[in-house]
């Protein structure tokens, strides 16, 4: 019997030909499929050496892709090219114009290959803790509401955490909804919705987070827990009222990035050693400065997990409380309810604890507080917003604390910030540039150093390729760069003299400490990161 004399049943409309041939036992799946959709007009398309850029797996959520066994091929003038294994269903178009907002046309392939593609290319699909309940419909077309805007809100998430975003952002511009992820500090457009749809998503969105769906006047902030492949994520939901809508931001947070020890922060051997040594004390503070976004609450989360132990007592004093760890007492600050920093630290001490960590030292009292802390036999750890180390002293100084207790209190000051690292399976050996050189080093070292680097530690340079494990970026995940100032008696006699910020670097430099560009320097030789991209933070 041929292809073109085998009659289909009533019982078999909507079923897949191919797969009814197949298991006739006619021709194999595959072969069967191909010879059908050529003979119907339709291209077929066995799916090898395909790569599916991160534009391809943004265009179509995950959820859609799965549930009609589809993979995105190309997006060329506004139209997406899909593969499809049953083109009979003509619903599967319909629903992926509607999320990609394009013109669709596809090609045939076979089904299991189609699968395999979707295994390779996709993760796990996310599993909400909390039940997801209806929005109202109530004055918008029923295509944008219940289970497809539950269902698009879902896709974005799951893919923001898949991608290790460390943001969403929903943005309403004039005419269209842009929806953003940060990866590794840099924001990606990943797409853009008819201005139609911000209401409902914005009020799913709410629901999740569980904050007032009406009040659209005042920014509002909220929660939202989740599971996915098995990990515990929160997010940080905040509105904000913007000239067309509502921003809102998503902020993923990851407890496993603060379930890591100091060896996990990217600390070079040495400021290791002298931090972990610090962290031993039992007493004394340790204060970690540098810009918003710059890790500094990683960085005490890993002191904390230094620390943590049956026998010791932990209280952190947070604003917001943005990982809830078990076996440590975390109070977050309330200023409308009277739960500011300073009136939480006066009673902390009647609770005994063993370690206090302070989110921030915003004022003169709660610094004196915690120093007073740090001096009655409590370690304390606490962040401080400054341009370098030495800076973190002279600030003190500069809000009224006097020099003794600083003297007394300080055990070290860490600086910090973030760069990105490069992806470990594309990177490729690159030459620098004098200019690059020139651009971190001192005048007269910086052809010694080079020299010295490259005979003495063997070190390449590396930079960025691109490839589908970093998204075509180069670049995968991010470390910090550090400065170690450790709280010696000469730091603490330029203190009492009150001496500049420069004059304790000068003489920090000259005892050992190695500022944050050689920071960089070191890592850009071991790797780590590239010299293009410690210049640009740096």
């Amino acid at each position: 019997m041929t292809v073109s004399s085998l009659t289909f049943t009533e019982n078999n409309r909507g079923e897949d030909k191919g797969k009814i041939m197949a298991n006739l036992s006619y021709a194999a799946y595959g072969k069967t499929i191909e010879l059908l959709d050529l003979q119907a007009g339709h291209p077929f398309n066995d799916l090898t050496n395909i790569c599916l850029t991160p534009e391809l797996l943004r265009s179509v959520p995950e959820d859609i892709v799965r549930k009609h066994n589809v993979i995105p091929l190309q997006i060329a003038d506004n139209t997406l090219t899909i593969a499809l294994s049953n083109p009979e269903d003509l619903a599967i178009l319909d629903d992926i114009r509607f999320f990609a907002g394009k013109k669709v046309k596809f090609i045939v392939a076979e089904e299991g290959r189609i699968k395999e593609i979707i295994q390779r290319y996709y993760p796990k699909s996310i599993d909400f803790i909390a039940k997801p309940r209806e929005i109202s419909s109530t004055g918008h077309d029923s295509a944008h509401n219940d289970d497809v805007i539950v269902g698009l809100v879902n896709a974005i998430i799951s893919d923001a955490i898949s991608m290790n975003a460390s943001d969403v952002h929903f943005e309403p511009l004039e005419t269209r909804l842009r929806v953003r992820y940060r990866i590794d500090d840099f924001c990606y457009e990943v797409n853009s919705f008819e201005k139609s749809l911000h209401s409902t998503i914005a009020s799913r969105i709410k629901v999740m987070a569980g904050i007032d769906l009406a009040e659209k006047r005042l920014p509002q902030d909220g929660r939202i827990k989740m599971r996915q492949a098995g990990v515990d994520i929160n997010i940080r939901v905040s509105t904000l009222p913007v000239v067309h809508g509502e921003s809102i931001v998503l902020r993923i947070l990851d407890k496993s990035n603060v379930r890591k020890g100091l060896k996990m922060l990217g600390l070079l051997e040495e400021d290791y050693n002298i931090l972990s040594s610090l962290v031993k004390a039992p007493d004394g503070m340790i204060i970690v400065s540098g810009p918003t976004g710059s890790g500094k609450t990683t960085t005490l989360y890993a002191i904390l997990h230094e620390l943590m132990r049956p026998q010791v007592k932990i209280i952190t004093i947070e604003d917001p409380v943005e990982y809830m760890l078990d076996g440590i007492n975390q109070i977050q600050v309330n200023v409308d309810q009277g739960r500011d920093y300073s009136r939480i630290l006066r009673h902390i001490l009647r609770h005994d604890p063993n370690v206090i960590m302070v989110g921030e030292m915003r004022d003169l009292e709660s610094v004196e507080i915690a120093m007073r802390s740090a001096l009655t036999g409590h370690k304390v750890l606490s962040t401080l917003h400054t341009n370098d180390a030495p800076s973190v002293i002279t600030r003190l100084i500069n809000m009224g604390l006097p020099p003794f207790m600083i003297n007394a209190a300080v055990q070290a000051v860490v600086y910090q910030r973030l760069v990105r690292t490069l992806c470990q399976r594309c990177k490729i050996p690159i030459e620098i540039t004098n200019t690059e050189i020139q651009s971190c080093m001192k005048a007269g070292q910086k052809e010694e150093w080079y020299r010295n680097s490259k005979v003495e530690n063997e070190a390449s340079w590396f930079g960025p390729k691109g490839c589908r494990e970093c998204n075509y970026s180069g670049y995968k995940g991010r470390t910090a760069l550090f400065e170690v100032m450790p709280m010696d008696e000469e730091i603490k006699r330029l203190a009492m003299r009150g001496a500049s910020s420069a004059a304790i670097r000068k003489v920090a430099l000259e005892r050992g400490m190695r500022d944050i560009k050689m920071d960089g320097m070191m890592k850009a030789t071991k790797g780590i990161t590239s010299i293009s991209e410690v210049l640009r933070v740096i």
